[in-house]
């Protein structure tokens, strides 16, 4: 239910945008059903939506900056 409830919320790794909310709502609600086609779906779907997540998430790979000296 996490993929619910992050397009819910709104929220997965960073604030989600309107077409990865459609994709956690759309694989969340495959995964109800029970079946290898539907879970394969909800699977792929909200995996899609992890990786764009992901990928778009900005870190800041430097942290000397934070270092009080």
């Amino acid at each position: 239910m996490t993929g619910m409830a992050a397009a819910v919320e709104g929220w997965l790794v960073r604030q989600t945008l309107w077409y990865e909310r459609l994709l956690l709502l759309a694989g969340s609600l495959t995964l109800i059903k029970p079946g290898l086609y539907t879970d394969t779906i909800g699977i792929f779907l909200l995996g899609v939506a992890y990786l764009l997540q992901k990928l778009t998430f900005k870190t800041k790979l430097n942290t000397s900056d934070n270092v009080a000296s």
